[in-house]
């Protein structure tokens, strides 16, 4: 399972690039329509060496996967480097809101140790007031990963199948700008727990 929006991978095809680009045509409505008038799957743009597009659903298909390509030819036939992403928009729309509610979870957790320290207390009755947070982290995480990789497989069997290759070949790329997704986590958490007790520690001196 993919824990952030985002994949990428190649695939060695023994098309040429013009066969590559014109069954890229055949499935993308290049037109400006509306998606719902055309039985192709996705929508967007295609060029010759690259292409940006989406899928093609009932409702705003960029919202839940975009996908950029690139074509090179090779000494086999082709090579396509494809990388899926959410919207620019969205994704900051969704890592807003998994931030705020970190910090707000962080910051809690913050508060508390910092009154421990000051007063040997703990001013906690239940760590069930911890769930909440638990609960909307979850649902909001999962809502968007799922829907985002439901748009992504069903995009990538399309692609095998145009393309006339198996999953088995694809070479996918397990690094995003140099690191694996677990090493972002870890970051996007540490920085997260550091922004919360530096957000206490300041709000506590003034």
């Amino acid at each position: 399972m993919k824990y952030l929006p985002f994949e990428e991978f190649e695939i060695h095809t023994k098309l040429t690039s013009d066969e590559v680009f014109y069954r890229l045509r055949a499935a993308v409505e290049t037109k400006e329509t509306w998606g719902i008038l055309s039985n192709k799957p996705f929508l967007g743009k295609v060029k010759r060496d690259n292409f940006r597009i989406s899928r093609n659903t009932w409702w705003n298909p960029s919202f839940s996967l975009v996908i950029y390509g690139e074509v090179k030819s090779d000494s086999s036939g082709s090579c396509l480097r494809i990388k899926m992403r959410l919207h620019w928009f969205f994704f900051s729309f969704w890592a807003f809101g998994l931030g705020a509610i970190c910090y707000s979870f962080f910051g809690g957790i913050a508060k508390l140790a910092i009154q421990k320290f000051q007063t040997g207390v703990w001013q906690i009755v239940s760590p069930l007031w911890l769930l909440p947070f638990v609960f909307m982290f979850a649902i909001w995480y999962l809502l968007v990963i799922g829907n985002f990789q439901n748009a992504a497989n069903r995009s990538k069997e399309v692609f095998w199948k145009s393309f006339g290759v198996t999953r088995e070949v694809v070479l996918f790329k397990d690094k995003i700008l140099g690191f694996t997704e677990f090493q972002i986590i870890y970051i996007l958490l540490f920085l997260t727990i550091a922004v919360s007790v530096l957000g206490i520690l300041i709000s506590r001196s003034r």
